[in-house]
């Protein structure tokens, strides 16, 4: 199939290659027929005649449509390694460049950029000439570090149309004209629609250029101060964690959170209650902390719903009502909650508090949390496994699925890992074990564990002095 490659020399003689008009049906015909003779050139049997391939792969390119002339330039760059096959390709990228193709164009700028750089700026000036704005700025975009220099020549030239290339175009010029990168990120600022201009003020404070992300903390400012609520709950947040190079600081995030909430911001009502419930930062008030969580979770905030719930399981703010957590649990789950809800509904449907107890419909829902991974879930069904509670007695199951919940953090399954060591449950008695286990345990705060671990201690004691 290899062709030589000055045939193309023999042929292109007589050819005179001339500017002509076309119908869009014939354009796509010849560029059709162009890719079909490449195809066959490239990848065609035995029995296809490479040669009358290549002498319609140049028909086409001399049919005068730059595409076509750009496509045939491209195929002899990357099939043919001679000098000649090179030269010629150059000539008919040229020519598809001054036909006003727009990937040729590019082709040549990155090529000249490097060699003759005089040339490399003239057909910047004649994409800009032609409108290939939209070419050049993902050209530039595309570009690696070593080529910020011809980026920003490329930037520097295109009409700024638009906040996203102000943006852009500002963080090439952070380094180098931090001033001119501000004036930048402020007017594209001001091209962004009201209701978009929170998230380009996200973007500018997450950007990796020291003068934007101060530029944007001081637009988040300014914007909160004015009462946009999702930027003062942003302002909470930054605060409260210390993000985004704002220093902690719990009264600030209060404050903040406090504004956005009394705007009816539910997600900042179920912070405050978070705040007033563990007393971050003020004085802690249960009370306060129920009536925002309850006021969050009428607005439908789902982790709202599910804090509400335990609100009303644990008599947090609030009288123990059983019957109005369990109401909770079950409308997050119909939210989407099939974590946390599912496993607190399990647990109700479990113990027979605030509903009938129902073992079955128990394991339904703490399976439902379990497939996500729930480990307090995967505990439960364990537990329940191991002594057969409304299923087959399945010790062997059960201890599986106790590793499977300590690996994934369960204070309560390494207590009930421990019994199972301790007692000889499905796996061989070892007293030292069942410590380890009962320690490790305690240590995560599990608070049932430090009763089991004191019996066991005297145990051990007892069985020593008996030796």
């Amino acid at each position: 199939m290899h062709v030589d490659i000055y045939m193309i020399n023999d042929i292109l003689q007589p050819v005179l290659m001339k500017k002509q008009l076309h119908t869009r049906t014939e354009i796509k015909e010849i560029l059709d027929k162009l890719d079909k003779a490449q195809d066959d050139y490239l990848f065609g049997d035995d029995d296809v005649d490479s040669s009358q391939a290549l002498i319609t792969m140049i028909r086409c390119a001399h049919s005068g449509i730059p595409e076509a002339m750009r496509i045939f330039g491209f195929f002899l760059q990357v099939c043919f390694d001679r000098p000649s096959a090179s030269r010629l390709s150059n000539y008919y990228i040229h020519r598809a460049a001054e036909g006003g193709d727009t990937k040729a164009t590019m082709e040549l700028i990155e090529q000249y950029w490097w060699k003759d750089r005089n040339t490399a700026m003239q057909w910047i000036k004649c994409a800009r000439r032609a409108g290939m704005y939209k070419a050049l700025h993902d050209m530039a975009m595309d570009l690696d570090e070593d080529d910020r220099e011809l980026a920003l020549h490329i930037f520097s030239g295109i009409p700024q149309r638009g906040a996203v290339h102000s943006l852009l175009y500002a963080e090439m010029l952070a380094e180098t004209n931090p001033e001119k990168a501000r004036r930048l990120a402020r007017q594209a600022l001001r091209k962004t629609p009201q209701d978009k201009q929170f998230s380009t003020i996200l973007a500018l404070c997450n950007n990796i250029t020291p003068t934007l992300a101060a530029e944007g903390r001081a637009m988040l400012v300014r914007l909160a101060g004015k009462g946009h609520t999702l930027a003062q709950h942003k302002l909470g947040y930054c605060y409260y964690h210390g993000t985004d190079n704002f220093s902690k600081d719990l009264r600030c995030a209060f404050r903040w959170w406090k504004r956005a909430a009394d705007s009816g911001h539910a997600p900042s009502m179920f912070e405050l209650s978070l705040m007033y419930e563990h007393g971050e930062g003020l004085r802690r008030n249960r009370v306060k902390a129920f009536q925002y969580v309850k006021t969050a979770a009428a607005n439908g905030l789902r982790k709202a719903i599910t804090n509400l719930g335990y609100c009303y399981y644990w008599g947090i703010g609030t009288k123990r009502n059983f019957t109005e957590a369990v109401a909770c649990f079950r409308r997050a789950i119909e939210l989407g909650d099939t974590t946390i809800s599912a496993y607190n509904l399990g647990e109700r449907y479990y113990m027979g508090q605030g509903v009938e107890k129902d073992i079955q419909k128990a394991l339904y829902f703490l399976r439902m949390a379990a497939r996500r991974n729930y480990p307090d879930a995967i505990c439960r069904i364990a537990y329940v496994s191991i002594h057969g509670e409304g299923v087959k007695l399945n010790v062997a199951k059960g201890i599986h699925y106790l590793h499977r919940a300590a690996k994934l953090g369960s204070a309560m399954a390494l207590c009930e890992l421990g019994k199972c060591y301790e007692y000889g449950t499905g796996v061989p008695q070892n007293l030292q074990k069942a410590m380890e286990l009962y320690t490790r345990s305690a240590e995560q705060g599990y608070r049932y564990t430090k009763r089991e671990s004191s019996r066991l201690k005297r145990k051990m004691e007892k069985l020593h002095c008996q030796s």
